[in-house]
């Protein structure tokens, strides 16, 4: 299991995805569950208050239906690419909810695909694009990597959940507090 939190607001997405779609081995699919096995690749994403889960499938190891399950529950009906057997990542979009920004991921199972030779594409391909965002990004408390717009937000008070849901979540950011004289 490989993956990376961050905050990132509409222009380091943006950036993101200008990255993801710049050497084309990514095909990037609006959603994590599908009304069909082979959804179509978007170019941009609609806004994140309509698409919260994104989900990357490497475009040089040829998709087949083999990597494809059916969802369950509220989802069945729905198609999902098979966490183990899928070179996919999981990508949740950072999003704003009561004037906090709550974080966002990429995440995927690595080392499960057959043949065996293709695990060595798949680990590169994640990789690089983990490799980016960290170049692009500041860590900050050992696991949370912050874009430059959501960095200079939070520097300028913005507020942040250190977790999924900030009810539970460590509220707080990057600016100081100020004091008072």
């Amino acid at each position: 299991m490989s993956q990376l939190n961050f905050f990132m607001l509409a222009d380091d997405e943006h950036e993101f995805v200008e990255f993801l779609r710049s050497p084309e081995d990514t095909h990037i699919l609006p959603g994590r569950f599908f009304t069909s096995p082979t959804p179509a690749p978007v170019r941009v994403l609609p806004a994140v208050s309509r698409l919260r889960e994104v989900t990357l499938l490497n475009a040089t190891l040829v998709p087949t239906s083999r990597w494809v399950a059916r969802g369950e529950g509220r989802y069945a009906g729905k198609y999902v690419f098979d966490s183990l057997r899928a070179p996919s990542i999981e990508f949740s979009r950072s999003r704003m909810k009561k004037g906090v920004l709550l974080p966002g991921r990429i995440y995927a199972k690595i080392g499960w695909l057959e043949p065996k030779v293709d695990n060595r594409v798949f680990r590169s391909w994640y990789s690089a694009i983990e490799r980016w965002l960290k170049k692009s990004y500041v860590k900050h408390d050992g696991l949370w990597w912050f874009g430059p717009e959501a960095r200079a937000w939070s520097l300028a008070g913005g507020r942040v959940a250190y977790g999924d849901d900030p009810s539970r979540a460590r509220i707080g950011g990057l600016g100081r507090a100020k004091r008072s004289s």
